[in-house]
């Protein structure tokens, strides 16, 4: 009997709990309808006389015939359908209305009968559906209770993409922007649908989308946090063209299931945030997108709809909402907005073979290429002029618009820090669908970054026939005023009687252009040019240039198109065999700050050869390297030489009292290793550092990363001052005795320093704390108490032994 009543209560315990479960499952179901339903909706009226007699629309132009090439052929019917059915949902004389009603099934039985199609699948799968959904969300309750027929067909068209073959397709190969296009639709499609089943399936692909690719060729997040999509020759960036459809996806998907059992996990959302702010946030400047971002053309677009997902991920109070509100913020500012940027300094993604520096009011990016990587693609008729978009271009924006200014009508071989042959523009460039032969054929291209400044270099080589076989070492070094650009080794083989230029930029002329010719300034207007001429100095729109090799200059204004443009460029001849270029460009600075920067340059080109190309701020104490080879570089000054034992990108701090060491492997993963090794002169200690006395020589082995996917990213170590260090802990073992109690100390608290002054003087005093590495780690002025005492705060300190200094006397003191 006991036996019959558990059994009984288990049963009913069941069924609560599985009508619980119903419940809460209904009740979800209706929250995230609501937010679709609103997501959609909006005030409206339509007159219903533009409407044919066959469900035509009079203001929509329709195909001849199907297939449609490329177009998405009569998309815009579906607009027409979306604003019946708000006007179908407003107040007034539209609303509920049957007529209404009878003109969307009329509208969408004219499609269904007509069948259109496009040679472009994307329509099918994406474009169209899509369009469809809105108007669909709007109207499927009543059409589902008083016109079953065509709410089924809706159904069917709609949920054409998820058969169990193509669900299982998108699961071994999810292509990033297209997959999230595609679950959209389906997702709104489930919930109008009450198909839970699906919904839990695209909940599954939402969060399996939200991740870092670690693969080779994957759309999506890479570990540098930059976007590819179209990576079958090589990783692509694209987040301001897919990309932003990526966001759109993930935020749509983020803002319908907030808060119910399928909102998107902590780990997945964490790194949504990061994609904003490690990747989004360095490819925009100035309400636009850097150009190397937009793949195979320029969407106007891609800015505001990437603000309006970074509005959404706010208002979801995620846990790095502070940051997201300060980049938010500065997206948001006007154009014009004279303000410093949100990110100040340098990144280098490794992945993508590309560099970014953000310095005050400016910014700049070098767009190298290698096996792994590919410039932008050309595909569907778009992207003709993009050849050159992987050799190396240097982009410098200070108005942000830059490029689209000059956008229809500019030079394609003349895109700036690129080395090409000047045929006429009539010629048509190469195309390279989906990036194909528009990349450097050199695995080396890579970069280092200490996140204020680095450097980046490419040993190009570009074969194409009828086009260009040309190859040369070329690096950028960014400093934060200041960006240097050196080429060597320029080689090329050529019958096409043209000469090879490397353009140091191309931009819309806008009568401020003054040059260095041949010792005399000059002023360039349209319809001119001066060449071959030997130059120190240009001024153009603001930005000044140095030209450290100022043999055979180019400079030139002509009219192309609508455009008048102004060039300068290196001229190398029409066979270079062994030509070198080398250039500063100086930001924002007016012609007067120029001559200053020209007479008294901050930098020196110590080394701009095939083996090593190297350049030195003493003011700075930075030296930056490009071995192309294992080897030596002596520099400048005090700061002794810098030696590598395999082909290396380095670069070196020094402060006070230290030296930081960053280094990355140029080959990434196509030639992985475990560690690069570094010779400095000086004493230094660190971790895997010994110093030899007897040459005054360090040698500092700097690991690399492990996993596959992270080589090439820069490793920063820091070393200590080897005579630095031993004074301290001389100090601490020598010095006049403290009294400092309590010890050890709980960190957080606080310690004294008794007596710390003779009697009766009550002047602050100056308190250090050391590490036992001989690192200052505070610095405080504390006035003494009428005890004479110095109450001294731990917060901050990790765990440790350090040594307290304070009027010439020292104690040690642990902290735990």
């Amino acid at each position: 009997m006991i036996q019959r009543y558990k059994k009984a209560f288990l049963l009913v315990f069941l069924s609560l709990a599985a009508l619980s479960a119903q419940a809460q499952t209904a009740a979800e179901l209706e929250t995230m309808y609501t937010r679709v339903f609103n997501t959609y909706n909006g005030p409206a009226g339509y007159d219903l006389s533009n409407q044919n007699a066959d469900g035509t629309f009079k203001n929509v132009v329709y195909p001849a015939a199907y297939p449609s090439d490329k177009t998405g052929g009569p998309r815009p019917h579906f607009t027409e359908m979306v604003e019946i059915a708000r006007a179908y949902h407003t107040q007034g004389p539209s609303y509920k209305s049957d007529e209404y009603l009878d003109a969307y099934c009329k509208a969408w039985n004219w499609w269904t009968a007509t069948n259109p199609t496009d040679t472009n699948w994307w329509y099918r799968s994406i474009g169209w559906p899509n369009s469809l959904i809105q108007s669909f969300v709007l109207m499927a309750k009543d059409l589902k209770e008083k016109r079953p027929t065509v709410y089924n067909s809706l159904v069917s068209f709609l949920m054409f993409e998820w058969t169990p073959e193509k669900l299982e397709e998108y699961k071994q190969e999810p292509d990033a922007a297209n997959t999230t296009e595609v679950c959209k639709y389906i997702m709104a499609t489930a919930i109008v649908n009450g198909d839970t089943k699906t919904l839990a399936e695209v909940a599954e692909m939402f969060y399996s989308l939200i991740k870092i690719e670690k693969e080779d060729r994957t759309n999506g997040i890479q570990p540098d946090f930059a976007f590819n999509q179209h990576t079958g020759n090589g990783r692509q960036l694209y987040m301001g063209n897919y990309g932003k459809e990526y966001l759109g996806g993930i935020s749509y998907y983020m803002s319908i299931t907030s808060g119910t059992s399928l909102a998107v996990p902590a780990d997945k959302v964490k790194i949504y945030e990061d994609l904003f702010l490690h990747g989004v946030a360095w490819f925009m400047y100035r309400n636009v997108y850097d150009y190397n971002q937009m793949g195979r053309r320029i969407l106007g677009d891609g800015y505001e709809k990437t603000v309006a997902c970074l509005a959404a991920l706010i208002n979801e109070n995620t846990p790095q909402k502070a940051k997201l509100q300060e980049l938010y913020n500065w997206m948001t500012r006007p154009a014009d907005a004279n303000q410093l940027n949100v990110l100040r300094g340098n990144k280098m993604f490794w992945r993508h073979d590309y560099m970014v520096h953000k310095g005050t009011n400016y910014y700049a990016t070098t767009r190298m290429t290698s096996p792994r990587t590919v410039g932008n693609e050309s595909a569907n008729g778009e992207g003709l002029n993009n050849f050159y978009t992987g050799s190396g271009p240097n982009y410098v924006y200070i108005t942000g618009t830059e490029i689209q200014d000059i956008y229809d009508d500019m030079n394609w071989r003349r895109l700036p820090g690129v080395t090409a042959p000047q045929r006429p523009m009539s010629v048509a460039l190469p195309t390279v669908p989906i990036g194909k032969g528009g990349n450097s054929l050199n695995p080396f291209a890579g970069g280092v970054s200490d996140g204020r400044t680095g450097a980046a270099g490419f040993m190009y080589n570009m074969n194409k026939s009828g086009e260009i076989r040309l190859s040369a070492n070329k690096s950028w070094f960014y400093f934060p005023d200041y960006i240097v650009a050196l080429g060597t080794d320029i080689k090329a083989v050529s019958g096409l009687n043209v000469p090879f230029t490397t353009t140091v930029n191309q931009v819309k002329y806008t009568n401020n252009f003054y040059v260095d010719n041949n010792g005399q300034e000059a002023s360039l207007v349209n319809g001119q040019s001066l060449a071959p001429v030997t130059s120190n100095w240009a001024h153009l729109n603001n930005i000044g240039y140095q030209f450290i090799n100022n043999q055979k200059l180019n400079f030139e204004v002509q009219t192309s198109g609508n455009t008048q443009l102004a060039w300068i460029a290196f001229n190398h001849g029409n066979f270079p065999a062994a030509e070198k270029y080398a250039y500063a460009i100086y930001p924002n600075v007016t012609k007067e700050q120029l001559a200053q920067k020209v007479s008294s340059t901050p930098f020196e080109v110590v080394s701009n050869t095939a083996s090593v190309q190297c350049v030195v701020d003493q003011n700075l104490k930075v030296a930056q390297a490009v071995f192309f080879t294992a080897g030596r570089q002596n520099l400048p000054g005090d700061l002794g030489f810098l030696e590598t034992d395999q082909p290396a990108v380095i670069q070196l701090r020094w402060t006070n009292d230290s030296l930081y060491v960053a280094a990355a492997n140029p080959f990434c993963e196509t030639m992985p290793v475990a560690s690069i090794t570094v010779k400095v002169k000086g004493l230094y200690v660190g971790e895997q550092t010994t110093a030899e006395p007897s040459t005054q020589v360090s040698t500092v082995v700097v690991p690399m990363p492990s996993a596959i996917e992270f080589q090439g990213q820069s490793v920063l170590v820091g070393l200590r001052n080897a005579t630095v260090l031993s004074s301290t802990q001389e100090m601490a073992e020598k010095g006049t005795a403290l009294l400092v109690y309590p010890s050890p100390a709980v960190s957080g608290t606080q310690f004294i320093i008794q007596n710390a002054q003779a009697a009766g003087r009550k002047e602050p005093q100056k308190v250090r704390i050391y590490s036992l590495a001989g690192l200052k780690v505070q610095e405080t002025l504390v006035k003494p108490n009428q005890e004479n005492q110095l109450h001294i705060s731990t917060a901050g300190l990790a765990p440790g032994l350090y040594v307290v200094s304070c009027e010439g006397r020292v104690a040690k003191i642990v902290v735990q």
